[in-house]
């Protein structure tokens, strides 16, 4: 009777533990969860000063093989909640975050695509996380929704051709022949 006891309160226990949906592992991160966690303002992974107050969001530990489900995830151009506080960005960055067309807004897709630069080069690929397009006169004016799809059928194109090999730095550029570069 004790045994049956112990392996109840063992299988119970471990319920519990796989119950927790909000849990994330930075160091092995599971994208889908990430990206739920950004939309619904919940991402919770800090740099905290020596006071433990949160000085920034910590970006996860993304590597080549998150890249494929990035780009997947990237065909979303809704806006992230404009509590950006939850986002990971670029700390050498001084800049707001933002392009000068769409104040206070950064795309969900865009910035997946950002996330995948970043896992493709190992750090962060620019100081902002909004693409813009070389061919405008106004600097600083991001991307449509539209070309932010083309951007990432640009991504997805380019991974199926490169992915599976060993990146380095005679791979093109993801975005090699647009009219389209990392702010």
């Amino acid at each position: 009777m004790k045994f049956r006891t112990t392996i109840l309160l063992i299988v119970l226990l471990a319920g519990f533990y796989s119950c927790s949906k909000d849990e994330f592992d930075i160091d092995a991160p599971d994208v889908h969860t990430f990206v739920q966690q950004l939309k619904n303002g919940t991402y919770n992974e800090f740099y905290y000063n020596e006071a433990g107050e949160k000085v920034w969001a910590l970006m996860p530990a993304f590597e080549l093989d998150h890249v494929a489900e990035l780009i997947e995830l990237a065909s979303d151009t809704s806006f992230l909640p404009e509590e950006l506080k939850c986002v990971p960005l670029n700390p050498m960055s001084s800049r707001i975050p933002f392009p000068s067309n769409r104040p206070g807004k950064i795309i969900l897709g865009e910035y997946l695509l950002w996330c995948a630069q970043y896992a493709i080069e190992g750090g962060f690929p620019s100081l902002d996380p909004f693409l813009v397009n070389n061919n405008e006169e106004e600097p600083g004016k991001g991307i449509s929704a539209k070309e932010i799809l083309e951007a990432r059928n640009t991504y997805e194109i380019w991974w199926n051709q490169y992915g599976d090999t060993d990146i380095n730095e005679e791979t093109p550029h993801p975005l090699s022949g647009t009219p389209y570069r990392w702010f």
